[in-house]
Parts: structure tokens; C-alpha cells; sequence
């Protein structure tokens, strides 16, 4: 029973206080994954994508939910998921080969820590820039939806 990792792993304080905190990021980014984005009207929106899938052309929905872990097609607060992060970096890595200066100061020492704090300024930037097409987007299409659905009847 000693050697039972099940149990240690509520034995130790910085295994539990580790596990205590995945847990609650999950609650946290699960309910994100819920709750719909506000002035964004959902029904209209799951009802249009549906439509798409009925018409197999739902590749960039298909797309965006997979790196979204499927809050894309709910139009919920954490739609982007980590694209933000993952688009800053290739960003970063396409300027370190194009800029000489910014390869040399990425090489000095704590170089790598710089390039992970530009990392993280430069995600709320490109995170600014994709949520605000993303509500762009939907918001086109549930108006064009909804008066294409008024226009049926």
C-alpha cells in the first residue's frame, strides 16, 4: 500500500495543491467553453452552422472547434482557445529569422525568458485582433441568417 501513487498523490502537499489547481483551471475553462459570448445571439448562429454541416461546407467551424476543443461552434467566451498563443509564436519565430538584432538578443543570456514574456504580451495583442474578426464574423453571419430566415416565410 505504501507505493500506491493513487494515494500519494493526495499524501503530498505539492502534488494535491498541483492536482487542486489543474482541477479548477479545467472547471474554469469548461465553463468558459459555455457561456456564450455577450450581444452574440447563439441560437442563431448553432442554426446557421448547422445549416452548413447539412451542405458539407463547415470546414472552418470543423477547424476553429478542434483547437477550440469544441467551444467555437457555442460562440463561447473561450472560442479562440490557445490560437492566439500558438499564431504569437509562429509570429516570434518568423521575426527571430528576420531580424538579425532580435536572434542575437534572443541568444544572450535569459534571451529565451525575453522571448517568452514577448510571447505573452504579444498573445493579448493577437488575441485582441482575433476575437474582435471572430465577433466580426458572427455577427455577419446571424444577421445575414436572420434576415434570410425572415425572408422564408
Amino acid at each position: 500500500m505504501a507505493n500506491n501513487a493513487i494515494a500519494n498523490m493526495f499524501r503530498i502537499k505539492e502534488l494535491r495543491s498541483r492536482l487542486f489547481f489543474t482541477f479548477v483551471v479545467l472547471v474554469v475553462f469548461r465553463l468558459g467553453c459555455v457561456l456564450t459570448i455577450p450581444g452574440i445571439n447563439a441560437q442563431v448562429l448553432v442554426n446557421y452552422f448547422e445549416e452548413l454541416a447539412r451542405s458539407n461546407k463547415n470546414a472552418f467551424a470543423s477547424y476553429m472547434d478542434f483547437f477550440a476543443g469544441g467551444a467555437f461552434s457555442n460562440f463561447s467566451v473561450f472560442m479562440l482557445g490557445v490560437m492566439p498563443y500558438v499564431s504569437t509564436q509562429i509570429i516570434l519565430q518568423l521575426a527571430l529569422i528576420i531580424f538579425p538584432s532580435l536572434k542575437r538578443a534572443a541568444q544572450e543570456d535569459g534571451g529565451q525568458r525575453k522571448v517568452a514574456a514577448w510571447t505573452r504580451v504579444g498573445t493579448v495583442f493577437v488575441c485582441l485582433i482575433q476575437s474582435l474578426a471572430v465577433t466580426v464574423y458572427a455577427r455577419e453571419h446571424s444577421w445575414g441568417y436572420c434576415s434570410r430566415e425572415s425572408h422564408r416565410f
